[in-house]
């Protein structure tokens, strides 16, 4: 009888899963996904919820003053969208994200970022004649950043590129982060010194940052007073309150930044600060908004360099800030899962007018500290904000914008992190200490973006100069008598007219290219590290290479480019006269061999061994034997392989 095809009962093919066994395979997958599902149902209210309530208003009363301070000094839009750059994104990543303690919301070098987009888009309008943008063009412009953002970190997590926050040299983000940090305290000295009450006018947006500098400088005479004072006023509070939350552990729950934004609005109502010169946030809206998408005066495909900029940026200081405190609490950050949850949150965020969102760590510790276990402290966190947003945001109309650009001033002044500085200094690290200080330099002059694209051109360079080279070590016998001294000690030599090579990871087109020139160097030196403006040994010279073993033990796979390298390799070796044999092949290499004709064509069975040892007994009992033929004494024997020393430096 003939064979039903396809199987099951009648011959109906395979029976398909019901809707409930679909249902359950969703279920159990879903929590993966939207992480909330995995949380929520366990959260244990008597537990959980006196710390993240408790951190919850800690934050959320630094996020205030921090999103109207950076909306007006740094964006330059309306303060209320910095209320909900702290409030949207926030919310949504509690119910996407992976980290417990991440504190989400505006970034100061993300608003520096963006502000400087809408400065240059509305300078390029003036200058081709078109009306300068309106408040709510500026906003949109802002909107449409924090949408292309997210759709970029959303499609980066999509199609698992998490990797990409290792690409960036520590060295060149630390040099740039603080030319970024300088550029903000030069742009702040107008603000608070009321420089813009002058006769000659606020610095001209064409100025680079030591020229406005030099400008601010020049004008220091026509500062205005008042506002000097409440600048220096607001300034010395700041200080003071950290310095007295260091040295107090009772006062680290104090919201410094909360108390000064209340006195200092409830301070300018009472005297009059606006009829004293001293600018306001005069009009402050709240209420309600209805999502939309934004809708902006500039192109999105001319926004897209800086928001993949932005967009790697911000990616780079949420994630470190996430493995930290999954590393401190032993829980897993997935960096794919993490852009997913950044993508959707500045998506939802754009809707609403907010800016591109990113974690901080500086809001992460914060968090920790005042007791966050679980997402529902920044959920908490962004309903607290939405109510201020609803019912309360009118009150801050009093507020001086002289007290916005003192928080941000101290805001900026914690990028200087000179710990990885001195860390470099330490070690000597002089290459890494001129990428910091380059980077810099390089920001300082030529700008925010310009600095920011020659950094991460930099680090790619490094990183696929690091790729190309392939890693190899030279394997010598360790002897306990040294033939040249005369004395016994443990000394590493090479094998005599042979060469090993220890090819120490898998070989592919990126790291192939230059193995040809890197076996020239070490078969004419005998070992790796030597400049080639060196004289040739005599006795290199004089006997020569007759063997080359290749220790494949590390290799773990082989590409078809690489393949065809190493076939030309030994091609042009045989073609020499010279030796080749292969120990340790993994069968997955083998494989590759045997269908390009390496193994069969080129070598058989005798070339290839099991045991490094074996091969060397077996080459040495060979040289020894030709010693002995032509009246010469072996040298003396070794018991085990080791890689050789670098070459001593004159």
């Amino acid at each position: 009888m003939p064979g039903r095809v396809g199987g099951g009962s009648g011959g109906r093919g395979p029976r398909r899963p019901s809707w409930a066994a679909r249902w359950r395979f969703i279920k159990r997958r879903l929590p993966y996904y939207i992480p909330v599902l995995s949380w929520l149902p366990d959260y244990q209210m008597s537990v959980s919820l006196p710390g993240d309530m408790t951190a919850a208003a800690t934050v959320a009363s630094i996020l205030i003053p921090q999103g109207l301070s950076y909306a007006q000094a740094l964006v330059k839009i309306a303060p209320v969208h910095g209320l909900f750059t702290c409030s949207v994104p926030v919310l949504v990543y509690a119910l996407m994200g992976t980290s417990r303690q991440l504190g989400f919301g505006p970034e100061a070098l993300i608003c520096i970022l963006v502000g400087n987009a809408i400065n240059e888009w509305n300078g390029h309008a003036v200058a081709v004649g078109q009306d300068p943008f309106t408040d709510g063009e500026k906003a949109a412009l802002a909107a449409t950043l924090a949408a292309l953002v997210g759709i970029i970190t959303l499609l980066l997590g999509i199609f698992r590129l998490g990797f990409l926050d290792s690409i960036l040299s520590r060295s060149l983000l630390r040099g740039f982060v603080m030319a970024v940090a300088t550029i903000v305290m030069v742009d702040m000295l107008n603000p608070l010194l009321g420089l813009h009450k002058s006769a000659q006018g606020t610095a001209p947006p064409s100025l680079s940052p030591i020229g406005h500098l030099w400008w601010s400088l020049q004008h220091l005479g026509g500062a205005h007073l008042p506002t000097v004072v409440v600048s220096v006023a607001s300034l010395a509070f700041l200080f003071l309150s950290r310095l007295a939350k260091m040295r107090s552990p009772r006062l680290r729950y104090l919201p410094e930044v909360l108390v000064l934004v209340v006195g200092s609005t409830m301070l300018s109502a009472v005297f009059g600060f606006e009829a004293m010169g001293i600018e306001t946030l005069s009009r402050v809206e709240g209420g309600s908004v209805w999502p939309q998408w934004p809708s902006t005066p500039v192109p999105p495909r001319k926004l897209m360099f800086t928001a993949v900029l932005i967009s790697i940026l911000g990616f780079v200081e949420s994630i470190a800030a996430a493995k930290t405190y999954g590393q401190k609490y032993r829980y897993s950050v997935s960096p794919n899962r993490e852009l997913v949850a950044i993508g959707s949150s500045n998506l939802v965020g754009a809707c609403f007018g907010a800016w591109p969102a990113f974690g901080s760590l500086g809001r992460s510790a914060v968090l920790d500290t005042a007791g966050a276990t679980t997402p529902m402290a920044g959920f908490l966190s962004a309903m607290m904000i939405f109510l201020v947003i609803r019912y309360f945001l009118h009150f801050f109309q009093f507020l001086p914008k002289a007290v916005c650009s003192s928080i941000i001033m101290t805001a900026v002044m914690k990028l200087f992190e000179t710990d990885e500085f001195m860390f470099m200094l330490k070690m000597r690290a002089v290459k890494d200490l001129g990428m910091m200080i380059g980077t810099f330099a390089v920001t300082l002059v030529l700008g925010i973006e310009l600095g920011i694209l020659i950094s991460i051109g930099v680090s790619l360079l490094i990183l696929v100069r690091h790729s190309a080279q392939t890693r190899l070590a030279i394997m010598g016998r360790t002897v306990r008598f040294d033939p040249h001294r005369g004395e016994h000690r443990t000394v590493i030599e090479p094998v005599e007219h042979a060469i090993i090579v220890k090819i120490e990871e898998g070989l592919f087109f990126g790291n192939v290219c230059q193995l040809r020139d890197r076996l020239m160097r070490v078969e004419k030196w005998g070992r790796l590290g030597v400049h080639p403006s060196e004289k040739l040994p005599h006795e290199r010279a004089a006997h020569g290479v007759r063997n080359i073993v290749f220790d494949f033990e590390a290799v773990t796979s082989v590409d078809a480019t690489a393949t065809l390298t190493l076939y030309e390799l030994i091609e042009s070796y045989l073609e020499r006269g010279v030796h080749v044999y292969f120990v340790k092949v993994r069968a997955r290499c083998m494989h590759k061999f045997r269908r390009s004709g390496i193994y069969g064509d080129l070598l058989d069975e005798r070339h290839f061994f099991d045991k490094l040892r074996v091969l060397v007994e077996r080459l040495e009992s060979g040289a020894a034997l030709e010693h002995r033929q032509a009246g010469g004494i072996a040298s003396a024997g070794g018991d085990l392989l080791a890689p050789l020393p670098p070459p001593a430096l004159p």
